[in-house]
């Protein structure tokens, strides 16, 4: 026996009998690319750690790996893999140069760092930071968080928050001096910061102290 359609979905039964092949298309096409943003983001290496240097120059070889065994000996294995991993993103950028320099090449490299800079702090997937410059850190970005836990707010302008009350020096064999270790801020309310950043504060603590 045959049911007999009206009104809107005899009109919608009708259409896609006429278009059935081209939604089949576009789901078969949806499908695709959900797959492919699967596979590349399961290719993708997944790190324990991040830590965001920004410093005058870049870290060398022999400083990127005093920080990775600082990192391996106070650290824990955050995914479970067997291995304690940590991924150390570079921004060389002297402020003080950028602020004072007419050099072209030297405004243009400064201005290509702090976007990169400022691009990542959009994605929020980096908590510590080691700088050797916290004050222009701070005042550039105004991300900085405080040690007892508080963010900077309107009260105190942000940028021009007390920085010496957000860093601790950090101190390593192999490590240039002059270097400290710091927090990023969440500003939204009752921001989990060990959900978000699994071991990152304890790190912290365990690096600085």
């Amino acid at each position: 026996m045959k049911i007999k359609l009206f009104g809107k979905y005899q009109s919608f039964s009708h259409w896609l009998s006429y278009n059935g092949k081209y939604v089949a298309y576009l789901t078969l096409g949806l499908l695709l690319i959900l797959l492919l943003r699967f596979n590349h983001r399961s290719g993708q290496r997944q790190y324990d750690y991040k830590i965001s240097w920004v410093g005058k120059s870049f870290l060398d070889t022999t400083e990127q790996e005093s920080l990775r065994q600082a990192v391996l000996s106070m650290g824990r294995d955050i995914d479970g893999d067997g291995q304690i991993t940590l991924d150390i993103v570079q921004y060389e950028v002297d402020f003080a140069k950028a602020q004072t320099s007419v050099d072209a090449d030297v405004l243009k490299g400064a201005y290509e760092q702090m976007t990169r800079l400022l691009t990542r702090l959009q994605e929020r997937d980096c908590y510590l930071f080691l700088t050797d410059d916290a004050s222009s850190l701070q005042f550039t970005t105004g991300i900085l968080r405080y040690l007892d836990g508080r963010v900077a707010g309107e009260e105190d302008n942000y940028e021009y928050a007390n920085w010496e009350q957000m860093a601790l020096p950090l101190s390593l064999e192999g490590l240039r001096e002059g270097c400290w270790l710091a927090r990023r801020s969440l500003f939204e309310k009752n921001a989990d910061y060990e959900e978000r950043f699994p071991g990152g504060e304890a790190l912290f603590w365990a690096l600085a102290g």
